[in-house]
């Protein structure tokens, strides 16, 4: 992939996604790169290298009312946005599950 590419993978469950995801993070991890796996619900998380929940990685708030803004409550300059900048690669499991405003990115950090 190259810098800045988005790819996706959508299909039936039971396809075997999550086997991919991990394959994939096998095979682009290193020493240097960071790799960040994530899912929308907590059992998708588990079945993932090194998965943990979108709203713990990204501090996503979790009641999402009418048309708000999102805002994360990562502040810039911390070791969490560090590591958010610097990661190689984000796979995200379940990701349609997602609500239609939980897909959009967060706002601004404070």
């Amino acid at each position: 992939m190259s810098e800045d590419e988005v790819s996706f993978i959508d299909a039936a469950g039971g396809t075997r996604k999550t086997f991919l995801i991990n394959v994939l993070h096998a095979k682009t991890g290193g020493e240097k790169n960071i790799l960040l796996a994530v899912a929308t619900s907590g059992i998708a998380a588990t079945l993932m290298t090194g998965g943990r929940t979108a709203h713990s990685v990204f501090e996503i708030v979790i009641v999402l009312l009418h048309n708000e803004m999102l805002v994360c409550s990562i502040r810039k300059g911390n070791a969490k946005a560090k590591v958010l900048q610097e990661a190689e690669v984000l796979f995200w499991d379940a990701q349609a599950w997602t609500s239609s405003h939980g897909q959009n990115p967060p706002g601004p950090c404070r």
